[in-house]
């Protein structure tokens, strides 16, 4: 690999750096005003990245990064894209960012987040399967069609622009029944599901929100667990909203896999 020593300054544009593995920079890189793009294996740069001004991405091929990097101004991005099949850890403390706000996943596979740190405010679901168990108060969290979040904890808020939230399941069998804490807004669309879990003794999953909800004609599905011997009617309250204001929107339509259940939805706040 090629060796290089001394400052690597882009200028202004819309720029795209690449060390691979095998190389050697010693020195920083600065990649000036303008959207960039930058990739950096591990143990290649003796210096830091300086990303300032402009929206830039990170691309990552690894869910952990000791490389020093600096988003400065802008919304910065550190991308991941999974495969097919795969299934793996990841710790959103694990990266040597400042001043990066989003983590992105990508692709069609699987990530578990249990670790209750972040170097991120933002967590952006844009494909696969995000299955989370801790407690992130300030990470606000984003999904979007065809992927599914099964999560349970603590985050800070959750907005829905598709995809499938199953509070207190497990991503890997989809069982369990828990509780999501939502410190601030849970905002859903049409093309967004919320999936719940009860079982005869009364148990549900249930999703506490400190701050408004908004249902925007999402679907909700309600899943049994165990045996329904019990009487009609179940009544289960599966979100809780802080307050008195009542819920904003309502449901657009709503699944369920009992013969004998005809579910009602109510909406007063509190």
């Amino acid at each position: 690999g090629s060796r290089m020593e001394g400052l690597l300054n882009m200028g202004e544009g819309e720029d795209l750096v690449t060390l691979r593995a095998g190389s050697m920079l010693t020195g920083d890189v600065r990649m000036g005003a303008g959207n960039d793009r930058v990739a950096i294996a591990e143990n290649v740069l003796q210096g830091s990245v300086f990303l300032e001004d402009g929206d830039d991405i990170i691309l990552l091929d690894r869910l952990f990064s000791t490389v020093n990097i600096d988003g400065g101004q802008g919304n910065d991005t550190a991308e991941y894209t999974t495969i097919a099949g795969e299934s793996s850890a990841l710790d959103l403390g694990a990266f040597s960012f400042s001043n990066v706000e989003t983590f992105a996943q990508q692709g069609p596979g699987q990530l578990t987040v249990t670790s209750d740190r972040s170097d991120f405010t933002r967590y952006e679901l844009r494909g696969g399967v995000l299955n989370l168990n801790a407690t992130l108060p300030n990470l606000s969290l984003f999904t979007f069609a065809g992927t599914r979040l099964a999560v349970q904890g603590t985050v800070g808020s959750l907005t829905m622009d598709g995809g499938v939230v199953a509070p207190g399941a497990d991503a890997n069998d989809g069982s369990g029944i828990g509780t999501l804490t939502i410190n601030g807004d849970f905002t859903l669309n049409a093309n967004s599901t919320l999936e719940v879990q009860v079982d005869a003794a009364g148990n549900n999953d249930v999703v506490m929100v400190n701050g408004t909800v908004n249902l925007g004609g999402a679907t909700l599905s309600a899943k049994e667990i165990g045996d329904f011997s019990g009487e009609d009617p179940f009544n289960y309250v599966i979100i809780r909203n802080n307050g008195a204001a009542a819920i904003s929107g309502t449901f657009g339509a709503i699944r369920n896999e009992y013969a004998f259940l005809t579910p009602t939805v109510g909406y007063a706040g509190g």
